[in-house]
This record gives C-alpha cells, sequence and structure tokens, in this order.
C-alpha cells in the first residue's frame, strides 16, 4: 500500500532585524555604488546588517524585503556583499519581488533581479 507524500510545509511568518540600509556607512556606499538613492532605498525598505558565519567571520550583508498585498513582509532575500551570495528565508513564502507595486497597474516590466527593481 502507498503511502500518501508529506505534506508542503506551510510558510512561516518572517521576523526581521536590520537597520534601514542607510544608515551604515558601508551600506550607504554599496547602494551609492550602484546609484540607489537614500529615497529608494527607503521607498524599497531595503536593510542592512553584519551577521556572523559559524566560523566567526563577519559578513555585511544587504538584506530584500518581499511585502504581500497587505504590506506585510513574507520573504527576504539577504545578499552577502563578500563574499557575493544569496539567501532567502526556508520556509518563507515564495513570492515575487515588489509584486504589490503592480496591483492596479496598466502594465509590468519583469526584471531578472530585485537589485535591477531597485536600479
Amino acid at each position: 500500500m502507498a503511502t500518501a507524500p508529506a505534506p508542503k510545509p506551510q510558510p512561516q511568518p518572517v521576523v526581521v532585524s536590520w537597520e534601514p540600509a542607510w544608515s551604515l556607512p558601508w551600506a550607504r556606499e554599496w547602494l551609492q555604488g550602484r546609484a540607489i538613492s537614500e529615497m529608494t532605498a527607503e521607498l524599497m525598505g531595503l536593510g542592512a546588517s553584519i551577521r556572523k558565519t559559524k566560523e566567526g567571520e563577519e559578513i555585511q550583508v544587504i538584506q530584500y524585503p518581499y511585502f504581500d498585498h497587505r504590506d506585510q513582509i513574507v520573504n527576504v532575500k539577504h545578499r552577502l556583499l563578500n563574499p557575493k551570495s544569496f539567501r532567502q528565508h526556508e520556509n518563507a513564502a515564495k513570492h515575487l519581488y515588489n509584486l504589490s507595486s503592480c496591483i492596479g497597474a496598466e502594465a509590468v516590466v519583469v526584471v531578472e533581479g530585485e537589485q535591477d527593481v531597485v536600479a
């Protein structure tokens, strides 16, 4: 007798803890190097933090929050600056970045990544 597949895990709420990206000098410099203004960083809710690896090394991280149609954060992409890599919350909802801004739009431009949206 075949067993039923295990149910998919339900998306979990995302709890964030970071500083506004523009408030940290290293993050501000990184954003300015990509022509992202303070207003844009604030409007998009970009965050920044220092994370420690298992080995205790400090890594600078820029966070891109994903909002649903109720403006609730449902996921966050973490862009580690050096070495460059990306992570998302494991059990968070899968969601297109900045999707809520498309509600009611006559046309939508789809781009490759979060940085392309922000730029």
